[in-house]
């Protein structure tokens, strides 16, 4: 069973998924195997990242596919999709299982591969860590002590910032943009982040920075905050959020007026 170990990570995790369903209702009926071409719960994010048409009818043929992938290897005889259903996303697929113990060998390799695969990632995911709120920056944010400002809530939006960031949650992370650029204006002494482009004297790179930061990313935040649901959408990706730089500049400045 080598192509176990050679096969794809998403087609890894469609094969899975389906051979988990497979197992868990021959469990109960194993003279009638029917399964949903569509979990209502999906088990794995990776073949579900976000709801829409398009992310529906890609992991509906995801598991299709899988269905096709066991079939040639022998592993199920044959299946067959359920008349009647009222949507093609409600529909079920009747499976022939004529071998469950093969099957549930091939099952119980399958779930040791995807343990060391997600052990990997987990290991991956601490070396490859981006930075995008600079490690010396927020440790220096923590270090102050000021009488004026309380610095607990700024501190909690970059670090959640951060973790969004690596954790792909993109939208989060142009939304807490815009949260931190409307926390911080008061530390300016102005009240609105406008405010603070047009008039705060700080260095001609500064007013740079935070004009750029204060038009693109409310303009995006603003997307995704007031525009009502479409028949198709438009997601953000890693390049539209990242404002990484001009943040820096922006907690830069904080640091050197409050510290």
């Amino acid at each position: 069973m080598e192509w176990i170990k050679n096969i794809e990570a998403n087609n890894f995790l469609a094969i899975y998924d389906v051979l988990l369903d497979i197992n868990e209702e021959a469990s109960i009926s194993p003279n009638r195997i029917d399964i949903p071409i569509m979990r209502s719960v999906v088990r794995f994010e990776q073949l579900f990242p976000a709801d829409g048409i398009n992310f529906r009818d890609e992991y509906c043929s995801k598991r299709w596919k899988a269905l096709n992938f066991l079939k040639e290897k022998n592993l199920i005889a044959d299946f067959e999709v359920n008349k009647g259903a009222s949507h093609r996303w409600l529909s079920r697929v009747k499976v022939q299982v004529n071998d469950l113990d093969k099957l549930q060998k091939v099952l119980s390799e399958m779930h040791k591969e995807y343990n060391t695969r997600t052990n990997h990632m987990e290991d991956e995911g601490s070396i490859n860590k981006i930075e995008y709120i600079d490690k010396s920056r927020l440790k220096e944010l923590k270090n102050i002590r000021n009488s004026n400002f309380d610095l607990s809530r700024l501190i909690e939006v970059v670090e959640e910032i951060d973790k969004n960031y690596n954790n792909q949650c993109y939208l989060s992370v142009i939304l807490l943009t815009r949260t931190l650029i409307d926390h911080v204006p008061l530390i300016f002494k102005f009240k609105n982040f406008s405010e603070v482009t047009n008039n705060y004297k700080g260095a001609k790179s500064f007013k740079e920075s935070m004009e750029h930061l204060d038009r693109s990313s409310r303009k995006i935040a603003d997307t995704y905050l007031h525009c009502q649901i479409r028949k198709q959408e438009s997601l953000p990706n890693k390049t539209q959020v990242n404002f990484s730089n001009d943040i820096d500049v922006l907690l830069g400045e904080i640091v050197r007026l409050l510290k």
